[in-house]
């Protein structure tokens, strides 16, 4: 049951947090689909994909340079939240929890199908929630955005007399898109595959989620932007919630040819060695070795990818095909890379620099083979982690370093709020972060919860829990410092069952307080 929101207690909030001790930051937030942690801040990490894909350190290096310069710088100038996961692995619930404050089990919005929040069959504290730029705008905020930021732009264009000052759900059509085609090793059938990808024979900036990006770029450059008979406008006069959300790397990965050229597979290390050892990797989880090496629907995209590479009738075409797959999510998360340069060049040319905080997130992750798997969904690692990078400019509000705590993106709704020097209405669940935005290494021991259906996991200090239809028989303990892939299921270890219990119990007591 959700509990409802107190108008009393809302109305008070909005009173006591009108009045700004000081001038109030301004907020540049950037959401990225499904990227995962691949990116070269994070390529030194234990466990990240990187080395397996480049075991030379050289060659991992070079890839890191063109792979995403722009995040990595974000990423040093502000913290990186390396360990921070998602609410729930697929993209609407992820969202919406963000934007709504509520979490995915609360909500009843646990999977895409479900539908835009504030529809009829769902009830209606979900459907009258104030969303996060709906809560900022009550406070003297002007919010405004582009791109994807909820799961669909008819969602967002329903929103946007709701949530939003101004909201372009399109921006300028870009007028030298190149011709798109689907790569030779590519799957195209949409009802048996989603491993699709291709090369696009345009340049950057002839890109959607490009333009979207230069929107919001002309923005904080110019302080007007028009696009239709929409227009928006932002002055140092009012502080701003400015939201730019980018498609890519979302499926079907299609790329400029200029950025899928700089990821040849011939540099790239994976064999079917390696797939095997992703297939094996599930000995020991409670389904154990599924037959036909995951022939179901999780397992669909990678099985018939693979098969389509094998008809070729090529030397190890189902490799090839697996590492053109690779190669041009590589390049479509160096198109992200590329839009958030755009973002990042303009804001630290504009005069909002010095008191904006970015914030930049992607709503999960993505396997890209491990667990034998192509796509999202579940509550392992490769699908839970989420890229978080937070950067607040003001003078001692930020501390230096990454943070290895385990945090959540449902944490950004009340980060947001303290950082603004508000107090967020009392449905919004998670836990501000920014004690840990000022000192990375600060002390941490609220767990992190995902959700997926029957799914759930948390993830406190060295430990990830994962469990299946609440039953504490199906579940998957693993030490994250000595086994970052999460390859070692300590669950049925007797020397690790009182940890187990404790963290069974605490996955319980999280789930109950809906908070």
């Amino acid at each position: 049951m959700i509990r409802k929101i107190s108008p009393l207690l809302f109305s008070l909030v909005a009173i006591h947090s009108s009045l700004f001790a000081e001038k109030a930051p301004n907020f540049l937030f950037i959401a990225i689909d499904d990227l995962k942690p691949v990116l070269g801040y994070q390529s030194e990490l234990p466990g990240n994909f990187l080395q397996e894909l480049y075991p030379d350190p050289a060659k991992r290096r070079a890839i890191a340079a063109v792979l995403s310069p722009n995040l990595d710088r974000l990423a040093s100038s502000g913290v990186a939240f390396n360990r921070a996961f998602c609410a729930s692995s697929v993209c609407r619930p992820s969202r919406t929890a963000i934007m709504t404050g509520f979490r995915p089990h609360v909500s009843g919005i646990v999977g895409n199908a479900d539908g835009y929040f504030r529809k009829k069959s769902h009830p209606k504290e979900l459907r009258e929630a104030i969303t996060l730029p709906q809560f900022l705008r009550s406070q003297g905020y002007y919010a405004a955005g582009t791109g994807k930021i909820l799961h669909t732009g008819s969602d967002l264009e329903a929103d946007f007399p709701i949530s939003w000052d101004q909201w372009f759900n399109e921006a300028p059509a870009p007028a030298d898109r190149g011709r798109r085609a689907l790569s030779p090793w590519s799957t195209n059938d949409s009802k048996k595959s989603k491993m699709k990808f291709g090369a696009d024979h345009g340049p950057i900036e002839g890109q959607e989620d490009y333009g979207n990006a230069d929107l919001i770029a002309r923005l904080l450059l110019e302080g007007t932007v028009s696009v239709g008979d929409r227009s928006a406008s932002i002055s140092p006069d009012q502080p701003f919630f400015l939201a730019c959300g980018i498609f890519r790397p979302h499926l079907p990965l299609f790329a400029p040819k200029e950025l899928v050229d700089l990821f040849p597979t011939e540099d790239m290390a994976l064999n079917h060695e390696t797939l095997e050892s992703y297939y094996q990797d599930l000995a020991d989880t409670p389904d154990g070795l599924p037959k036909d090496k995951l022939s179901g629907p999780l397992g669909d995209a990678l099985k018939v990818g693979l098969e389509h590479g094998k008809e070729k009738g090529i030397k190890d075409g189902d490799l090839i095909a697996y590492r053109e797959a690779i190669r041009h999510y590589l390049a479509s998360v160096a198109l992200a890379d590329r839009c958030v340069g755009r973002l990042i060049n303009a804001l630290e040319a504009s005069p909002y620099v010095d008191n904006t905080i970015v914030v930049l997130w992607s709503d999960h992750g993505w396997y890209l083979g491990e667990k034998y798997l192509f796509l999202k969904t579940r509550v392992w690692d490769e699908a839970a982690n989420s890229v978080l990078i937070i950067r607040d400019p003001r003078e001692g509000q930020q501390g230096q370093g990454p943070c290895s705590s385990p945090v959540n993106l449902q944490d950004l709704y009340p980060t947001i709020s303290q950082l603004a020097g508000l107090t967020p209405p009392p449905h919004v669940a998670g836990a501000s972060i920014q004690s840990l935005i000022q000192d990375p290494q600060a002390d941490w021991d609220i767990p992190s919860l995902t959700t997926w259906h029957g799914n759930e996991s948390i993830r406190i200090g060295p430990w990830a829990y994962l469990r299946y239809d609440k039953d504490p028989a199906q579940a998957e303990l693993y030490h994250i410092p000595s086994d970052p892939d999460e390859r070692n299921n300590l669950a049925k270890d007797p020397k690790h069952q009182a940890k187990r219990q404790e963290l069974d119990a605490l996955l319980n007591a999280t789930l109950a307080s809906k908070k």
